[in-house]
């Protein structure tokens, strides 16, 4: 699952960032009386990226 964060840095307003990471959910599951649940998530980083641009 992708996520992604575009923020400008305190005191460097004519910086922007943008980040994007891809992530794999590991899910265990455990089954209950009401059907299947999720009993833990652990996220597992794949990729990532980042870039700055100033002057803007």
């Amino acid at each position: 699952m992708p996520k992604l964060i575009i923020q400008k840095q305190a005191g460097q307003e004519d910086v922007l960032e943008v980040a994007f990471w891809g992530l794999w959910y590991n899910d265990k599951f455990i089954r209950t009386s009401k059907g299947w649940r999720i009993k833990e998530k652990i996220t597992e980083p794949c990729y990532n990226w980042k870039i700055q641009r100033s002057g803007l």
